[in-house]
């Protein structure tokens, strides 16, 4: 499961466009979308679950690499 675009791009306007735990500023092509709660442990995909995060944040978590989706691959 992932965040759809619309999530995504609403979470990181909440994060004020940061990392929401070391403050890095982000842009929709550097950001990373984390849920809170892992789709395993019953998580959804929505905003309440949504966290933004930079790469090196990311890979931090415990869950990093469990159905992950990094958006950097994206162009405008």
């Amino acid at each position: 499961m992932a965040f759809s675009e619309a999530t995504r791009e609403e979470a990181l306007k909440r994060a004020d466009y940061k990392c929401e735990k070391c403050g890095k500023k982000l842009s929709i092509h550097s950001c990373e979308a984390h849920h809170k709660t892992s789709v395993q442990a019953g998580g959804q995909d929505c905003l309440s679950n949504c966290q933004i995060l930079c790469h090196n944040c990311h890979v931090e978590t415990r869950t990093y690499g469990q159905h992950s989706v990094s958006y950097t691959h994206l162009r405008a």
